[in-house]
């Protein structure tokens, strides 16, 4: 019976020694990380100095593997291609695997075309000023009789006054309008790398409308002029997209103003003229893009706008008979504020 003890006590020391993990494994959690984060479903095989495989498995919901070692090796953890390694370690360590984030490959915008329909208000202010002389027709009484007490009666007859008025009035107005734009890739040639721009639009559909020299001219009525102008513009900025998602605009652009004058005096003028003015425009905005599709996305956008104007002095001349007037066109600084609806699509996305 001793002797059958005595054998017992060998096997098991001998298979001890033969087979030290089974004695005493010891329960090893290895992290496994992406780019700073956790990444469950990571395939993560361990082995030892000899390159051996001790375990293998899958990290779970949180990124972690928990395996049970034998103790008495240095083990090193690896993703399942081998790629990437952790630091050696010994069973029971805290072990950290950490994987280099994912490459990805950014996304260059190309050509886009986009067309703005917006709505606003716009104000130019303009010195309008008249010179010249005017038929018009006054009454005169004229006696019946020889009598001072006679019977009298009101004559008409043409008078020509001299004209000298001037007026500083704004062509304003609430106003809708629309452009299309063309976007190209970023330049590249400066840090922030902007998407060139470039447009052509009208600022306002219809006219923009303005009343000037409502002034009264003798006992005949009164002088007045109005004006309607009609504009379109072209352009060339810059846009630039943010990281909270809006877009930032600038850019110059070339306006054509052509304003039809239009007087009227009672019993004379009635005639038209054309002043075409040239002008050059700065342009600030903001847009957003609130959905988009394949090819195809739909935004909003404000923007302010100031043109001045680069010809001078514009004078027109009206003649009606014995009048003669000429009226002189100072334009001044002119704002816009218009906000809208972008439909956009991609060139070549």
């Amino acid at each position: 019976m001793p002797c059958r003890i005595r054998l017992f006590a060998f096997s098991t020391a001998l298979l001890a020694a033969l087979l030290p993990g089974v004695a005493g494994a010891v329960a090893t959690t290895i992290e496994v990380s992406q780019g700073g984060r956790p990444l469950p479903g990571a395939k993560i095989r361990i082995v030892d100095e000899t390159g051996t495989v001790a375990a293998e498995g899958e990290a779970d919901e949180h990124g972690r593997l928990t395996v049970d070692l034998p103790p008495g090796h240095r083990y090193l953890a690896q993703t399942a291609d081998g790629a990437h390694r952790s630091d050696g370690f010994f069973p029971g360590d805290p072990v950290t695997l950490a994987l280099p984030a994912p490459e990805t490959a950014a996304a260059v915008p190309g050509w886009r075309l986009s067309s703005d329909l917006f709505g606003g208000y716009e104000h130019q202010g303009a010195d309008v000023s008249a010179r010249g002389d005017a038929e018009v027709e006054e009454f005169v009484e004229i006696p019946l009789g020889p009598f001072p007490d006679s019977p009298t009666a009101r004559v008409p007859i043409l008078t020509v006054l001299p004209v000298d008025a001037s007026d500083d009035d704004p062509l304003e107005g609430a106003i809708a309008g629309g452009q299309i734009q063309l976007e190209g890739p970023p330049c590249g040639c400066i840090p922030f790398s902007p998407r060139p721009l470039f447009w052509i639009g009208t600022p306002h559909f219809g006219k923009l409308k303005g009343r000037f020299l409502d002034e009264p001219l003798g006992n005949a009525g009164d002088l007045r002029l109005t004006a309607e102008r009609r504009a379109f513009h072209v352009g060339i900025g810059g846009l630039v997209p943010l990281d909270c998602g809006f877009d930032l605009e600038a850019g110059l652009c070339y306006e054509y103003q052509r304003i039809r004058f239009e007087g009227k005096l009672p019993g004379g003028l009635g005639e038209s003229g054309k002043a075409r003015l040239h002008a050059l425009g700065v342009r600030m905005g903001v847009g957003r893009t609130f959905y988009r599709a394949e090819r195809f996305d739909l935004g909003a956008f404000a923007r302010v706008e100031g043109v001045f104007p680069l010809s001078g002095d514009e004078t027109i001349r009206l003649r009606d008979g014995s009048s003669d007037l000429r009226f002189r066109l100072d334009p001044d600084f002119d704002f816009r504020a218009t906000g809208g609806l972008r439909i956009g699509f991609d060139l070549n996305p």
